[in-house]
């Protein structure tokens, strides 16, 4: 990541210096062949057009051989001087054919195609480093918003007699689900066929014009996708990680296009590593997605629970989601949310905390940006899905033999701090001691797997009480509970019948 930002800046550098120090030095070889090729407006070259033209390229320019791998051992260190001329001198010949480009002189855009071949081999986003002021050209805008949506990429349905029918059945499905906007068939069947080969990257020619009018005209690369229904071109184009997230969420905030701003959020799953966390300005407008889409009830159900429901797929946007619980959500929204939550009960000892941590990280970013009264309607109605889903006590198969932590336990250390006091606590707490005794005095049980579970349930209960008593109110980086410490009263220190009967560790 740290070389792909040193390459940005020896490029930025190498542009400024080519406009006023070298003359250009135009592809010829190349643009003989691109100009041969029949294509009105070439998207689809065969594999044997594209070969001539990069063969052709590399005679043209003697740099561009082998220049993934100079890109990835860094270009300030790979280049000679001789290469860093030619390199000046083809960023001159792209920055004048741009300045001077006319559709009227360039009508199947052979020369354009040409110049974003070019563009894409120095780097997928060459126009986040040059000033429009630079190119000047509102025509080359004007032209490339008509035809970005002339691609079509669709799902192949295998027609040869071996094919197995289910493949044909899924590919008539999936096709329907993206006219219906069947958001759930969407997202959890796309693993079928994100992963082909014959879909494993974006057509060239249309994700430069993409990179383009994003750069340097968003309102209209806007208007161009408002009718764009190609999710398997949008998906491709957006799996893409060569504008800032800022940019994305903000294209999802702004289009019309539900389509579109479905696929510049699911996109990220599983594959937001190269992001940083988010920056307020993203988390906000994040959000503002959110309250947009919440117009639709129907349709925030579903969003949530797909951007939701396993947070550990889209890690990037935890914080995102505390701004929008925090400052935009309705109390229904709030509910909508909190369905979207799996509860999970979490072993301490061999218990996978990714998705308690990402949670916790979202109440976090909730508790710093909310006002107290939605604090405390929030950490309430937590508090309510906690006692309702009790670890899991309705669910089949249910058993305890241990301390467990959940996946919300973050909020409810919030509760017992902003809407108890000592006081409160102590109560709570004292009712639940009052039900671990029970066990002993009180109650007959089935099996002495009920016994232990129903001690361990209790028990799991008293740690976020007691340690809502520990915490500094204002530290909210210290309310999600320490994975290795287990709080336990010290009745249970006093009383060896526990000790004896459930093999209590110290702590």
């Amino acid at each position: 990541m740290e070389e792909l930002e040193q390459n940005k800046i020896f490029l930025r550098a190498l542009i400024t210096d080519s406009i006023v120090t070298i003359s250009p030095i135009e592809p010829y070889r190349a643009l003989n062949v691109i100009m041969s090729i029949p294509e009105e407006i070439p998207f689809k070259f065969s594999r044997d057009e594209r070969y001539e033209i990069y063969r052709n390229l590399i005679q043209d320019y003697p740099v561009l051989e082998n220049f993934y791998n100079k890109k990835f051992r860094g270009l300030n260190n790979s280049l000679t001087q001789d290469e860093r001329n030619t390199l000046k001198g083809l960023c001159q010949w792209l920055i004048q054919e741009l300045h001077a480009w006319d559709n009227t002189e360039d009508k199947k855009a052979k020369r354009l195609s040409l110049m974003f071949i070019i563009s894409n081999i120095l780097t997928e986003n060459l126009w986040e480093l040059i000033p429009f002021s630079v190119i000047n050209n509102t025509k080359i805008n004007d032209f490339l918003a008509g035809r970005f949506d002339r691609f079509q990429c669709n799902i192949e349905i295998p027609q040869q007699q071996k094919v197995p029918i289910w493949e044909k059945e899924a590919a008539q499905q999936y096709m329907e689900a993206i006219k219906e906007r069947d958001w759930q068939h969407l997202a959890n069947n796309w693993h079928i066929w994100g992963n082909s080969p014959r879909l494993d990257q974006a057509n060239t020619f249309q994700y430069q014009i993409f990179l383009f009018l994003l750069n340097y005209s968003p309102e209209q690369l806007i208007s161009a996708a408002e009718r764009y229904e190609d999710f398997i071109s949008l998906m491709l184009i957006c799996k893409e990680h060569s504008f800032s997230l800022l940019q994305r969420f903000q294209l999802a905030l702004d289009t019309q296009n539900e389509l579109f701003r479905f696929v510049l959020l699911f996109s990220l799953k599983l594959n937001n590593n190269k992001y940083h966390d988010l920056t307020d300005a993203e988390a906000d407008c994040f959000a503002g997605i959110f309250q947009k889409i919440g117009n639709n009830v129907d349709q925030l159900r579903h969003w949530l629970m797909i951007f939701n429901r396993y947070p550990v797929r889209f890690p990037i946007f935890a914080d995102g989601f505390g701004v929008y619980v925090a400052k935009y959500a309705s109390e229904t929204e709030i509910d909508l949310y909190l369905e979207s939550i799996q509860a999970e009960a979490i072993n301490l000892q061999n218990g996978y905390y990714d998705t308690r941590e990402i949670l916790g990280k979202t109440f976090q970013k909730f508790a710093a940006v909310a006002e107290c009264d939605v604090r405390k309607l929030f950490w309430n109605k937590c508090y309510c899905k906690y006692l309702a889903w009790n670890f899991g006590y309705v669910e089949d198969h249910y058993y305890l033999n241990a301390v467990h932590l959940s996946n919300i336990d973050y909020a409810l250390v919030g509760y017992f701090v902003e809407c108890n006091d000592q006081s409160g606590r102590e109560e709570i707490a004292q009712s639940i001691l009052k039900s671990i005794d029970s066990i002993f005095t009180k109650k007959w049980y089935a099996s002495q797997s009920d016994v232990t579970t129903e001690f361990y349930n209790l028990l799991s209960k008293l740690q976020p009480i007691c340690y809502a008593g520990e915490v500094d109110k204002d530290a909210l980086a210290s309310w999600l509970m320490k994975p290795e410490k287990i709080y336990y009263s010290n009745i249970f220190y006093i009383d060896e019948r526990y000790r004896m009967a459930f093999s209590l560790r110290d702590t």
